[in-house]
């Protein structure tokens, strides 16, 4: 077993240059690719809020674009960062709550919870958007344990 995996390893180190190469540079353009759908939908968005400001009319996005920024959103690095740090930071409150504690301790607690709650449904909002249906949302075992959290 172990000469069949130095083998293996060797000649993928021996065609690629590296047995590593491969996946680092399949990780860099795939992260290249979502920085640039990023930066088009951005771009999108804005040149429709610009031009619909022009012609003074309201925005009209259709249900395709808005799934599409929403899916664009969704896979942002930066994006999934901020809900994990929005997850710890809730998790760090819940977890310092005291039965207790003073007055003042409980309403930033309380007020905490509150500005996480809100944040996690506009997560889930974006999650139903670039779902594009509640079937599709629902699928997902996640997506259902994360109502689960919001809503109690």
């Amino acid at each position: 077993f172990v000469a069949v995996v130095t083998g293996t390893f060797a000649r993928v180190r021996d065609e690629h240059g590296s047995a590593f190469l491969g996946h680092e540079g399949d990780t860099a353009d795939r992260a290249k690719h979502l920085t640039n759908m990023w930066v088009t939908a951005v771009g999108l968005l804005r040149q429709k809020i610009l031009q619909a400001r022009e012609e003074g009319v309201k925005v009209d996005l259709e249900v395709d674009e808005v799934q599409e920024i929403a899916v664009v959103i969704k896979n942002h690095k930066w994006y999934q960062r901020f809900v994990s740090l929005v997850i710890c930071l809730h998790g760090v409150a819940m977890a310092s709550d005291q039965y207790d504690a003073t007055d003042v301790w409980r309403e930033f607690i309380t007020y905490c919870y509150l500005i996480c709650n809100i944040l996690f449904a506009a997560n889930q909002v974006c999650e139903f958007s670039a779902a594009g249906s509640f079937t599709r949302f629902w699928e997902s075992a996640l997506n259902k344990f994360e109502v689960f959290c919001v809503v109690s």
